[in-house]
């Protein structure tokens, strides 16, 4: 489980005391990384200083602060971290920073981005991490994003042809609080969700606040990642602080959790059922979900094949 970096797993509480009031830390469900997907890239920012932000993973993915690799008036403030760990950065309205391109930043499949983020102003309009390219022709980019746009969370992907997923939900986002947010996109079944602190958040009905476009793959973008701001630009500085950037391969909503709740368990097996004998009945009550997540043995079809590999995930350790 993604958990605070300096705490053992379980003692969520342990939160730093630095005069700010802090949410209990992300309870995001664990996932089956080695079936499902891998890290990408993890960025903590717990350099004791310097320009370089270095990511964690095995990938190496290391970026630097602000606009160039020397230092410039778009670099972020080190302040501590936001889960008691030695590092975060402040933004402060104006910084941020960036990685250099790389192919391993631009999936085929699913993704998953996530952050500590804590705002510092009420309504807020700014980007957590957007790698996004501009096409040309009005609203039209290639490539991923999340950002914050008032009381609302956005995460969206656009194909290499502009084509644009995405989703908008409302969350009350408070100054000098710490949240978790992430973005995630389930390839198999096309779905898009965001998280705050763990818990999916979404829009009446899953049709006011999002638009939704079959996408074969995320389209590539050919520059950097941007932390903190817009990928163009830039522009659109997130506001407050920023901690623990993870990309990743997983979706937090996958095959056999056809309640969408995050985990696959007894309360899944109805909707099971449902998807695979009345798939029409089962889009009426669970319209923010997919049948297609009945299709647990990935074959492309949803039928009794699929039986198995659904009690396997429900009876699995």
């Amino acid at each position: 489980m993604y958990g605070p970096k300096s705490v053992a797993p379980g003692k969520w509480n342990d939160l730093p005391d630095d005069g700010y009031e802090h949410n209990p830390l992300p309870r995001i469900v664990e996932l089956a990384l080695a079936s499902h997907g891998e890290i990408i890239a993890r960025w903590d920012f717990d350099e004791p200083g310097g320009q370089t932000i270095l990511d964690s993973s095995p990938h190496k993915l290391d970026g630097f602060l602000g606009s160039a690799p020397e230092a410039d008036p778009f670099d972020p403030l080190r302040i501590p971290g936001l889960d008691g760990s030695p590092g975060a950065l402040r933004t402060a309205g104006k910084g941020y920073a960036q990685v250099p391109h790389s192919a391993l930043l631009q999936p085929t499949g699913s993704l998953t981005v996530r952050a500590l983020i804590r705002p510092s102003v009420d309504e807020q309009f700014g980007r957590v991490l957007c790698n996004l390219r501009y096409l040309g022709g009005g609203n039209r980019y290639s490539g991923y994003d999340l950002d914050l746009q008032r009381d609302h969370l956005r995460f969206a992907i656009f194909s290499e042809q502009g084509q644009e997923n995405y989703i908008i939900a409302a969350f009350d986002f408070r100054p000098a609080i710490v949240y978790e947010v992430a973005g995630s996109w389930n390839q198999r079944g096309n779905l898009m969700h965001v998280f705050v602190d763990g818990i999916r958040i979404s829009v009446p009905g899953n049709v006011e606040g999002s638009w939704h476009t079959t996408i074969a793959q995320i389209g590539p973008n050919q520059g950097n990642l941007f932390i903190g701001a817009t990928s163009f630009g830039p522009s659109e500085f997130f506001q407050g602080d920023l901690d623990r950037v993870i990309v990743d391969t997983t979706p937090l909503i996958r095959a056999g959790d056809l309640n969408c709740d995050g985990a696959v368990n007894n309360f899944d097996i109805d909707p099971f059922v449902l998807a695979l004998t009345v798939p029409s009945r089962y889009v009426v009550l669970y319209p923010d979900c997919a049948w297609r997540l009945a299709d647990v043995n990935g074959d492309g079809f949803v039928d009794n094949f699929d039986i198995d590999p659904f009690v396997e995930l429900l009876t699995k350790p």
